[in-house]
């Protein structure tokens, strides 16, 4: 046994450990996931192109009406062109709206374009038709409040600049008062000062000129005053703006060539410069955002925050073309040209409007936002809108633009990695057939021509066409090579077939999905259970055994380093990944040192032992773990997002299992030896001897029981699959309901606070006096985060407002005084905020199950909590104002009681009027008892998620106390709402509708005593990926026939390990579904079985079961072919031998791994109860069945069925 170079091979190890050590502990950390850490819940509404046909077929109808009176031939060639190109556009989205499930489709689009890898454990849900939810995991704190410290400057920015409600204010006032109001509203600006003067002098002289009834005077004083106000609104500092000029840093850990990292540098600080010439007396406030900007993004790592995926999801992966036109003095010349009067028009529209103002009049011309590199646009038309985004100006009209086409007209491209001519990071792209061919028409006849690169209609480039392209081109920009990698993603997914909302209709924060306090006992269990493996090991095997805990501790860093160096997710499947790995590293070592004691046994020198043990071993550890890897391997490349964690957890512990346990082992020994610190054989106990036992006489024995567990298994599958009320599929494979329920500010459930453990338990408890065996056995608890709770409460009920809540205001509020002793820790009578922030339960909790009747789910969640549910108190004496005057907003109601909002000048919320335009105005009167503001609000937004109300979802709503009652509310409010889609509205009776729903939904938020808020979702596991996940393990099972065949010489092998798996994997499931009906029974509790579900957490528990049992097989194969030696066919005797010879191994590995998990299934909690439960009937069945039927099988068919065993009992003679 001989190695070279040892302390440069112990040297790259120590390296490898500090690298991973630090990328753990001091680098990017371990992101936990989902159901470890908890994280955000954003549901999106799906747009679809029904509102959009309805307002193009209202204008196409105008343009058929006019075309018909046409003056002249010049004006019917104008509005014929314009409705030829509106009957297109119907008929394109037309085309889009037949497309049938839309929901899992955008699912599927997004998996790839987001995470395409399935390493950032995101979670998908298809809620209904129209809606998706989208789980991501929670981003490390430091990365949350480095983002809240930004966005706080950014806030003190906006209260800086002036509103229009202040001018507006500076304007109706006079005298004093209106020298106060601009003093205190130049906020110390000199400059600002004199130019809200001048506005005010400027509405004054316009007041005077409408007065006086002279137009020209009129239109003179309109001018002035409109450029004073457009003065005073130059001074504000634009965040929009100054977010554009920020975008261009770079940190320091993108990968970008230095020049354009220096050109986007020299780029931010020329603009920061702008900024602060422009606003000298905001400098400090512009440095302060830029500094905590920078803080941000340097601690962001990927996918950290719920704003990036909004980002990512709001993309549509949408490539288009279209050609710029050119500015001439009357728009004469070669198309597309356009007058300079109408770019003027044009201008002050997208100003004054925003960039739809020429989308709704269907303009020959459109504006799209510019995203690339501004010099590129140099030349063409672009403007700047309110908010300070840069526009350019494109056609759009037929023969000046290409875009995207569904259907069997569509044309489609793929993407790639590319650079510009300057070598910056760009997207290149390549046309299919049918899209170079438009490609070519659209460049040939635009030679010359600016052409705009869009995707999701901005704007990154627009190069002008030199000579006719066909299938080939690329995006420039100042990219990032993350930036660009984002882009390919996108455009390689493929475009969605509908646009999402890119605002959520919802969005909450909830904690690990195990339940906080059961997260605590699993991984304390994990680890006195790893503690246990360390200790056997190192107590049985001795010094061999203390190596052998080194392996597995290095083995742990490496998998850990290099998961967070991925930026991999850690999730539960990725721990069963990890168990598994500690599983096969035990087994590896295990293997060696019992080979070791073989050899050991014949009189060999220590060196010599030591090198046969290792050689002889290792053809066992290698295809055992290969077959393993192999699997994985397929799991990832094939498998679901799901299971990818698992995969690629297990993937790396196996590569690195066969590096600590072979090799590294190795070194240490062979260092051992060379320094005369090993001179003797190691000494190891030995509790299981080689034993005597011919197990081929009782394989029929096996095949009994086999039977019968498969009978029984199979038999309560069928069962749950008859019975209507219950179901084997947990809540990832079926439809179900998600329901959010609060608890009072001070409730308590039996005697304590409540948490998420304790919530689930009294549901279920309370599910199986009822017999509802659906939520009995598949609900889960989420606690549901609120951030400011403690800041709630303060503001609720400290009411000298000294800053924390003393037991005396407690109590006078009627509140129950053990939950303010529960919360008070250190009993000092009173809760400061940090008090709060710290000891304060949540109050709001999610239960999701495959029950679907809300009713029942209802019933059961009041009799679960009683008194300690938050139910609210309905009013049915409120009228809803109809056929009067409102003083206190200016206006008279029509007897619908539903008003169309349109702005009055004299009322004292014009400007609210005005930002609701076009939508619905409601007053209701006479509440009793009064509520707040926030109570209403609260109300009308849990109406809007009920099932019932999803059209209504995403309008957004105004609520304004109007009469002040008493010290605890109003009794009477002004709801004002505006339609999401505000081309749903154009026509009256689209109007009618929507008013009516909404007056619908107020009445129902007013009388209701809803206690919960429930919806209903579809699987989450739809069928097209159970099918992938279906045809990746018959991918893997073939995948290990193929190996053993080529490895043993004969495809039985193969077979055999299939059929032990299949074995395997039925009877765990078979006995599932047993659970189903023993946790009713007497055994159910003495044993801790509970109704278990196949979900996520089963799957990933069976992938184990997979693993671990093709290791465990393959073991016992490799011994009984170096066994078999040179003879044609596997006998009984040398099956008896070869099993007796790795009894010992067998034993040893599943007693282990059987003592870890059976420590988690006891004292790990229910958030891995089921995974354990699943484990550990695994783990036996694993180890009975290489025994009792993978082996047998090795004889032929045939033989193991039929040939009855007459030899003596003496293997090892009979193997000779």
């Amino acid at each position: 046994m001989n190695a070279k170079n040892l302390l440069l091979k112990f040297a790259i190890v120590l390296l490898m450990v500090v690298l991973c050590a630090y990328q753990v502990f001091w680098g990017k950390g371990l992101r936990q996931g989902i159901d470890l850490r908890g994280g955000h819940s954003l549901t999106f509404e799906i747009r679809t192109n029904q509102t959009e046909i309805l307002r193009l077929q209202d204008v196409q109808q105008r343009l058929e009406n006019d075309l018909t009176q046409g003056a002249d031939d010049a004006t019917r060639k104008d509005l014929q062109e314009r409705l030829d190109r509106v009957r297109n556009n119907i008929e394109n989205l037309r085309e889009g709206s037949d497309l049938g499930d839309l929901a899992p489709r955008i699912i599927n689009i997004l998996k790839r374009r987001i995470d395409p890898q399935g390493l950032l454990n995101i979670e998908w849900r298809p809620l209904g038709r129209n809606r998706i939810e989208v789980r991501m995991p929670a981003g490390k704190e430091e990365v949350q409040q480095a983002k809240n410290a930004y966005l706080e400057v950014v806030d003190k920015i906006e209260a800086g600049n002036i509103q229009r409600s202040e001018m507006r204010r500076i304007e109706a006032a006079s005298g004093e008062l209106r020298q106060e109001l601009i003093q205190r509203y130049a906020r110390g600006s000199d400059d600002l000062g004199a130019k809200l003067k001048t506005l005010a002098q400027s509405h004054d002289e316009l007041s005077a000129a409408r007065a006086g009834d002279d137009r020209t005077r009129t239109l003179e004083a309109l001018r002035r005053y409109n450029a004073a106000r457009e003065a005073v609104e130059k001074t504000n500092l634009n965040v929009q703006r100054l977010n554009n000029v920020l975008r261009q840093y770079v940190s320091p850990r993108e990968q970008i060539v230095k020049s354009e990292r220096e050109l986007r540098q020299a780029v931010m600080e020329s603009g920061l410069r702008r900024l602060i010439d422009e606003h000298p007396h905001r400098k400090e406030q512009i440095q302060e955002t830029v500094d905590r900007y920078r803080q941000w993004i340097d601690a962001r790592q990927g996918l950290d925050d719920p704003a990036d995926l909004k980002r990512l999801i709001a993309k549509a992966g949408v490539l288009e073309f279209r050609i710029a036109p050119m500015s001439t003095k009357d728009g004469a010349g070669t198309e597309p040209e356009v007058s300079r009067d109408t770019v003027q028009r044009y201008k002050r529209a997208l100003y004054e409007e925003g960039p739809e103002a020429l989308q709704r009049r269907n303009e020959p011309f459109l504006w799209f936002p510019i995203s690339g590199d501004e010099e590129s646009f140099q030349g063409l038309v672009t403007a700047t809108d309110a908010g300070g985004q840069r526009y350019v100006l494109l056609a759009n009209q037929p023969g000046y633009m290409m875009l995207r086409q569904l259907g069997e007209q569509g044309w489609s491209l793929s993407a790639r990695r590319d650079v510009d001519n300057r070598g910056r990071p760009a997207v290149g792209f390549t046309l299919d057939p049918r899209g170079a061919k438009l490609m070519a028409r659209l460049t040939g006849e635009n030679i010359g021509k600016h052409m705009a690169i869009l995707l999701d209609n901005e704007v990154y480039s627009a190069p002008v066409i030199r000579a006719r392209i066909s299938d080939s081109g690329i995006i420039e920009g100042r990219f990032t090579e993350e930036e660009v990698a984002e882009l390919v993603r996108t455009l390689e997914a493929g475009s969605l077939p509908a646009r999402l909302n890119p605002e959520p209709v919802s969005e909450s924060t909830f904690g690990p999905a195990l339940g906080a306090i059961n997260l605590q006992m699993a991984l304390r269990a994990g680890v006195w259970g790893l503690v246990g493996i360390l200790v056997f090991m190192a107590v049985y095997y001795m010094l061999s055994g203390a190596l052998a805990d080194l392996a597995l501790a290095l083995n742990i860093i490496f998998i850990l380093g290099t998961m967070s160096w991925l930026n991999a997710v850690f999730t539960l499947p990725g721990i069963a990944g990890v168990i598994l790995s500690i599983g096969m590293a035990v087994d590896a070592n295990v293997l060696i040192f019992e080979r070791l004691r073989e050899e050991q046994a014949k009189g060999q020198s220590v060196r010599m032992t030591l090198k046969n043990a290792y050689e002889r071993a290792f053809s066992a550890i290698f295809d055992g773990n290969l077959t393993t890897l192999i699997t994985c391997a397929i799991l990832g490349w094939v498998g679901t997002e799901e299971v990818r964690g698992f995969a690629i957890t297990l993937g790396l512990g196996i590569v690195f299992n066969l590096f600590t346990a072979v090799f590294i082992t190795r070194w240490i020994f062979q260092f051992l030896l060379d320094h005369n610190i090993v001179k003797r054989p190691l000494f190891m106990l030995q509790f299981i001897r080689v034993p005597k036992v011919a197990w081929m006489n009782k394989r029929f024995i096996f095949y009994a029981v086999s039977g019968a567990m498969l009978v029984l298994g199979i038999g309560s599958i069928a069962w749950q699959t008859a019975t209507p009320t219950m179901s084997i599929w947990g809540i990832e494979f079926s439809a179900g309901t998600q329901a959010v329920i609060k608890l009072k500010d001070d409730a308590i459930l039996n005697g304590q606070l409540p948490n998420d453990r304790l919530v689930e338990q009294l549901l279920r408890d309370q599910a199986a006096k009822g017999q509802h065996e659906k939520l009995l056995s598949t609900a889960r608890v989420e606690a549901r985060i609120n951030p400011n709770q403690a800041q709630e409460y303060l503001a609720t009920y400290d009411s000298d407002k000294n800053g924390s809540i003393s037991q005396a205001e407690w109590k006078t509020q009627g509140l129950n005084g053990e939950f303010f002793r529960l919360v008070d820790k250190q009993n000092k009578g009173s809760l400061a905020r940090e008090d709060l922030e710290e000891n304060l339960p949540n109050t709001m909790f999610q239960i999701t199950t495959t029950e679907t009747h809300v009713d029942t789910i209802r019933q059961i969640t009041r009799q679960a909590y009683g008194e300690a549910l938050d139910r609210r108190v309905g009013r049915s004496g409120f009228e809803v104002v109809a056929g009067q005057a409102v003083k206190e907003l200016g206006i008279t109601l029509p007897d619908t009681g539903t008003w169309k909002i349109q702005p009055i000048e004299a009322s004292p919320m014009h400007d609210l009027l005005e930002d609701y335009r076009n939508g619905v105005l409601m007053v209701v009167q006479k509440i009793d008892p009064p509520m707040t503001e926030v109570d209403l609000r609260q109300r009308v937004r849990d109406m809007r998620l009920q099932p019932d109300r999803l059209a209504h979802m995403n309008n957004p709503t105004e609520i304004r106390g109007l009469t002040v009652s008493g010290n605890k509310g109003f009794s009477s409010f002004a709801i004002l709402v505006r339609p999401s889609e505000p081309a749903a509205v154009e026509r009256q009776e689209g109007w009618d509708q929507f008013a009516q729903g909404e007056k619908e939904i107020l009445n129902d938020a007013l009388t209701r005593e809803e206690a919960m808020i429930a919806i209903n979702f579809d699987p989450a596991i739809a069928g097209e990926t159970a099918v992938r996940a279906g045809f990746a393990v018959a991918l893997s099972w073939l995948a290990i026939i193929v190996y053993l065949w080529l490895r043993f010489g004969s495809a039985r092998w193969g077979l055999a390990a299939v059929i032990c798996l299949i074995h395997d994997i039925t009877i765990v499931t078979g006995l599932v579904a047993v659970s189903g009906w023993l946790h009713a029974t007497f055994v159910g509790p003495l044993l801790g079985i509970d109704s278990f579900k196949i979900d996520l957490t089963m799957i990933a528990a069976l992938l184990t079961i997979v693993g671990y049992s093709v290791n465990d097989t393959i073991v016992v194969f490799d011994r009984i072919r170096e066994n078999r030696g040179k003879l044609s066919v596997v006998t009984a005797p040398v099956i008896n031998l070869s099993i007796n010879q790795t009894l010992s191994r067998t034993i040893l590995t599943s007693g282990t791994t059987l003592l870890v998990v059976l420590i988690m299934y006891i004292w790990g909690g229910s958030g891995i109860h089921s995974f354990n439960y699943a484990l550990l009937a695994g783990i036996l069945f694993g180890t009975y069945s290489s025994i009792a039927m993978a082996s047998p099988l090795l004889m032929g068919f045939k033989a193991a069925l039929v040939q009855r065993i007459t030899t003596p009992e003496s293997p090892e003679n009979q193997a000779k």
